[in-house]
């Protein structure tokens, strides 16, 4: 998996680092998206890293990824001049789900999503952990047969 921290070449907010708990003496020395964009770009192609493989676009998932990785990746992409972009049928939002089937949850959070699925969150809004809790809730969602059944706004195949 890619994980990587990259200087966004501005101050990071207070109120960011607050939520994710980086600031800028932790991206000092990170590569910018420029640097790391090609890397980023080769695998939403499919493209594996050293060693070739097949050329198939990964299906992507994110927690709330539609509403915010998506748009945001897209705009950096679309900022540095790449004519790459994330589609956003390639991605599957277990809060899409969540919102149409759980909407009765008191708390439709990843960490509420994740706990419920036998996977407590720790480190929230670390890439990684959000990731693996990402992970947690869609193979929940996929075991109750959730996954597959439309809701407004998905595209099932």
């Amino acid at each position: 998996p890619l994980e990587l921290l990259v200087n966004p070449g501005v101050s990071i907010p207070a109120a960011a680092s607050a939520v994710h708990g980086l600031g800028d003496a932790d991206v000092e020395d990170a590569p910018s998206f420029a640097d790391v964009a090609p890397r980023i770009v080769a695998l939403l192609r499919g493209e594996a890293e050293a060693g070739g493989g097949s050329a198939t676009p990964p299906l992507l998932c994110g927690f709330n990824a539609l509403e915010y990785d998506v748009p945001l990746l897209n705009a950096e992409l679309e900022r540095h001049g790449l004519a790459a972009r994330i589609d956003p049928a390639t991605v599957l939002d277990p809060l899409v789900w969540l919102k149409f089937f759980r909407r009765h949850w008191p708390s439709r959070t990843l960490g509420a999503a994740a706990e419920h699925y036998s996977h407590p969150l720790t480190s929230a809004h670390s890439a990684g952990a959000d990731a693996a809790a990402a992970g947690a809730v869609l193979s929940g969602l996929l075991a109750e047969g959730l996954i597959g059944k439309s809701a407004p706004g998905t595209v099932v195949p």
